[in-house]
């Protein structure tokens, strides 16, 4: 299955996500900013859960039905969602999280991405 396979390169490991949930990444970002200071971990943590914007990894096999098929997405999507039921969980190095698919409130190109990644630069 695509997905297992994509969450697995992206993360090292392969969740079984239920229900209507979600397996969201926050972006990584880089241990330095673009004028060269060095962010500890604890700020880097910090910046990726004040993000609402994520990568789906996983997706449960309830999702997007139930009249939400106007809100789909796949595996490998770029999504706002809203901060409503997140806790974060942490895998290694990445902040993840699990999100109802009823907080998904749009798709982003990785292009818009990069852009609004640039303020937090």
């Amino acid at each position: 299955m695509m997905q297992d396979s994509f969450c697995k390169d992206q993360i090292g490991i392969d969740p079984q996500v239920l229900g209507y949930q979600l397996l969201i990444k926050a972006p990584t970002l880089e241990e330095k900013t673009s004028g060269g200071i060095i962010r500890p971990d604890s700020v880097i943590k910090d910046q990726m859960r004040r993000q609402n914007i994520g990568l789906i990894l996983k997706v449960g096999p309830s999702c997007f039905k139930d009249n939400l098929a106007d809100r789909y997405c796949e595996v490998g999507d770029w999504v706002a969602y809203s901060n409503f039921e997140r806790s974060p969980e942490y895998v290694g190095t990445y902040v993840l999280y699990y999100i109802s698919d009823a907080h998904i409130l749009a798709k982003y190109s990785e292009e818009d991405v990069k852009k609004i990644l640039e303020v937090i630069k």
